[in-house]
C-alpha cells in the first residue's frame, strides 16, 4: 500500500515537469534524488551532484586493479605470488601517491582558465601537465632498476616473495608514463567540467584488465607475469582511451579559431 501510494506520487510529480524537460529530467540522476527521496533539489545543487557523483564513482575504482590482480594470482596457488603482488601494487601506489600533484594542480588550473573561457590556456594547461607527466614517468622507467630494489627494501619486502616483487616491478613500472599522463588528462577533464570521462576511463579499464589477466593466466597459464602484464595494458589502454575522449572534449568545447591560435607565437 506504501509502495504504492509512493509511485503514484511520483507519477504525479512527473507529470508536473515541462514536456520540454522530460527527457533531461529522465537522464538526469538527480531527478531520482529529487522526487523518489522528497529532496528539493536547486540548480546549483544538480550542478555540483553531476561532478561529484561520477568522482565518486571513480574513485570507487581505482583500488580494483591491485584487489583484480590479487584475486587472479590467488588461484595460482602461491601464498608468495600473493605477497609479491601486495607490496607491487603498494609500491606504484605510494609512488603514483607523491605524484598526485598532477591531477590535483591541473585541475585547479584549468577550471581557471575554463570558467575566464580562455580556450588556449585551457590547451597549454593540457599540453604542459602532459610533458611533465610523461616525463617523469619515462625517468621513473629508466631510473626502475635502482628505484625498484629500494623501494622493495623500504616495504620490508620478505625474501620468499622478492624476486616475485622484482618480476612483477619491472614490468608494471612501462605503465609509469600511462599513469602520470592519465593523471593529467583526468585533472584536466575535472577542470573542464567534465567528471563522466575520467569514469568512464576507469571503467574501461578495470574491464581490460580483468579480461587481459584472465586470458593470460588462466587461458595461457602465465603467473605473476600474467597478472603483471594485464596490469601493463589497462594501464595504456585508459590512457589511449581518455587521450580519444580529451580529443572529443577539444574539439566540442574549444572553437576552431583557438585551437589554431595554440601554434602562433605571442608578440
Amino acid at each position: 500500500m506504501l509502495n504504492s501510494t509512493i509511485r503514484n506520487q511520483a507519477h504525479t510529480k512527473f507529470q508536473s515537469v515541462p514536456s520540454i524537460g522530460k527527457e533531461v529530467v529522465q537522464n538526469n540522476i538527480t531527478f531520482f534524488i529529487s522526487y523518489f527521496c522528497g529532496v528539493k533539489i536547486r540548480v546549483r545543487d544538480k550542478e555540483i551532484l553531476n561532478l561529484a557523483l561520477p568522482s565518486i564513482v571513480s574513485n570507487i575504482t581505482v583500488p580494483l586493479l591491485g584487489l583484480v590482480d590479487l584475486a587472479i594470482v590467488g588461484h595460482i596457488g602461491n601464498e608468495s605470488y600473493i605477497g609479491a603482488i601486495a607490496i607491487g601494487t603498494m609500491i606504484f601506489n605510494v609512488t603514483y601517491w607523491v605524484l598526485n600533484f598532477l591531477r590535483m594542480g591541473t585541475g585547479g588550473l584549468a577550471a581557471q582558465s575554463y570558467g575566464q573561457n580562455n580556450w588556449q590556456e585551457c590547451l597549454r594547461v593540457l599540453t604542459r601537465s602532459l610533458a611533465i607527466g610523461l616525463g617523469i614517468g619515462f625517468i621513473l622507467i629508466a631510473t626502475g632498476k635502482w628505484v625498484g630494489p629500494i623501494m622493495m627494501q623500504l616495504m620490508n619486502t620478505p625474501k620468499t616473495a622478492a624476486e616475485a616483487v622484482m618480476e612483477y616491478y619491472h614490468i608494471v613500472v612501462f605503465g609509469a608514463p600511462a599513469m602520470l599522463g592519465l593523471y593529467s588528462l583526468t585533472g584536466w577533464f575535472v577542470g573542464m567540467q567534465n567528471t563522466r570521462a575520467p569514469m568512464l576511463v576507469a571503467i574501461l579499464q578495470n574491464v581490460v584488465n580483468i579480461a587481459v589477466s584472465l586470458l593470460l593466466v588462466l587461458g595461457f597459464e602465465w603467473k605473476i607475469e600474467g597478472v603483471a602484464t594485464g596490469t601493463l595494458v589497462a594501464q595504456w589502454s585508459g590512457f589511449a582511451i581518455a587521450m580519444a575522449l580529451a580529443w572529443q572534449e577539444i574539439r566540442h568545447k574549444i572553437p576552431t579559431s583557438d585551437r589554431q591560435a595554440r601554434h602562433v607565437a605571442k608578440p
